[in-house]
């Protein structure tokens, strides 16, 4: 499975909101993939990845929902690797690298600094703490 760093982010606060029926059709997807198997291999890549499959705003492997998008979630993606000390093309089993994000970010990094400029934020926030994918052993703590 391949995913942009920031869609790490997207999927602790999925809520079922999309840009498409197939989209959020997809996500779901993804999202029940990583909870029913965490040692399921996450490739993190900057760039379009599986979840952007379905979006119907990638063109050419782009984001043209407006004039900055591509710009914004290429930012995105940065700030989450350079806050969780990552590089592109790393390899982590589902529950490392969530663990690894639970670790290294906390929720003002996610709100304030990541997903300032992100259309869903004000519908993911809520929901970012109490993620089934932070809790893979079993952990009750909230981040």
């Amino acid at each position: 499975m391949n995913l942009r760093p920031h869609h790490l982010l997207c999927l602790l606060g999925f809520q079922g909101y999309g840009y498409s029926q197939p989209f959020v059709d997809n996500l779901l997807s993804i999202f029940n993939a990583i909870l029913n198997n965490p040692d399921i291999q996450i490739t993190i890549k900057v760039g379009c990845d599986d979840i952007c499959a379905f979006c119907p705003h990638l063109q050419n492997n782009i984001c043209l929902r407006d004039n900055s998008s591509e710009k914004n979630v290429l930012q995105m993606d940065h700030q989450v690797l350079s806050l969780i000390n990552i590089a592109a093309g790393n390899k982590f089993p589902a529950s490392q690298i969530f663990l690894i994000l639970k670790q290294k970010l906390s929720q003002r990094d996610v709100t304030k600094n990541i997903c300032g400029l992100c259309q869903w934020k004000n519908v993911c926030n809520v929901n970012q703490k109490k993620s089934k994918l932070l809790n893979f052993q079993g952990d009750t703590h909230e981040c």
